[in-house]
């Protein structure tokens, strides 16, 4: 079964399974997920310790479990590290995960490892070498591994910020590179509210990604898609459709 996960540096977007599998994706908390795909799991920014008064943290119950590789945590196989902020990482937790769970590997920008090497001990070092790292610059071009049935496409993408730095990264460049853009987390942020028995609208969803009305962003920031991002777009949707 051929696989591709595609992790975007700093900011992982998404992971896409190619297969007649179906793939299930399950919201931890601000952008961590597990993405399931027939007997392979994988964890993105799962394990974080700031959330900066803005940003909601992992239930302790759900890293609990994560750490003893309670079910539905059992069995995976990799954990993904977007970049190097205190609310997508921590190098003592993931230090901590590696140790305890043997058989996951690390896939993370060369800050995010080089965090993890400062608080190692000599007892820690055969953990880096189930730690793959990307030291890659804007602009570079993406570099791939092919590493246990997984084939990773790493990316080096510009820090979107929160409410609107980057706003220049249009929501149709966010769907071309990888599968889901602002309103997707949107609906997401709902489904999640609802979860914990939170009840709010999409525009109120939306308001929370976007940091504003989305009719005021749209107005402000969101320009008329060129020709070929469209291509592109209708190209990347053929490949790999979405809901």
């Amino acid at each position: 079964m051929k696989r591709l996960i595609q992790c975007l540096l700093p900011i992982v977007l998404s992971a896409t399974a190619l297969g007649q599998e179906t793939s299930t994706v399950q919201y931890l908390a601000n952008e961590g997920l597990m993405v399931t795909h027939g007997d392979t799991k994988v964890l993105f920014d799962p394990l974080y310790d700031n959330g900066y008064d803005t940003y909601q943290m992992v239930p302790s119950e759900m890293v609990d479990a994560i750490f003893a590789g309670e079910p539905p945590y059992d069995g995976v196989d990799a954990v993904f590290v977007s970049h190097f902020h205190g609310d997508h990482f921590s190098a003592k937790d993931m230090l901590r995960l590696l140790r305890e769970r043997q058989n996951i590997h690390l896939y993370a920008p060369a800050q995010a490892v080089a965090g993890m090497r400062e608080i190692a001990t000599d007892d820690d070092e055969d953990i880096f070498d189930r730690a793959s790292m990307f030291d890659l610059e804007y602009g570079d071009a993406p570099a791939f591994v092919r590493k246990e049935g997984l084939l990773i496409e790493a990316l080096h993408v510009p820090h979107s910020g929160w409410p609107t730095r980057r706003t220049d990264v249009q929501n149709i460049d966010l769907m071309i590179l990888s599968g889901f853009c602002r309103n997707c987390l949107s609906k997401w942020y709902r489904a999640a509210a609802a979860e914990r028995g939170v009840e709010i609208d999409y525009d109120q969803a939306r308001e929370v990604v976007y940091g504003m009305p989305f009719p005021d962003w749209k107005a402000q920031y969101q320009n008329e898609a060129p020709a070929d991002k469209i291509a592109a777009f209708e190209k990347a949707q053929a490949e790999h459709p979405t809901d």
